[in-house]
C-alpha cells in the first residue's frame, strides 16, 4: 500500500508560489491542504500556531519538515 503525500502550506490568498505549488500538486496526485485561506495574516506565528493546530489533530504517521535552502 502506498500513501499519498500531503504538502499543508498556509496561504491566505493566491499570491507568489502558491498557484505554482497548486498545479505541481495536482500534477503529481498530491493531496494538498492550504490553511488560513482567506484569512487575514496575523504574522509568521500564525502560521506555526495553525501547523501546530493541525498536526495535533491530524493522524499523519509519517512527518518530514522541509525549507527552502
Amino acid at each position: 500500500m502506498t500513501n499519498k503525500v500531503t504538502i499543508l502550506t498556509v496561504a491566505t490568498h493566491e499570491e507568489g508560489y502558491y498557484k505554482l505549488l497548486k498545479k505541481s500538486a495536482v500534477n503529481n496526485g498530491f493531496n494538498l491542504i492550504t490553511l488560513a485561506f482567506g484569512q487575514k495574516w496575523e504574522g509568521f506565528s500564525m502560521k506555526y500556531r495553525l501547523y501546530k493546530k493541525y498536526l495535533s489533530s491530524s493522524t499523519i504517521s509519517i512527518l518530514t519538515i522541509t525549507k527552502k535552502l
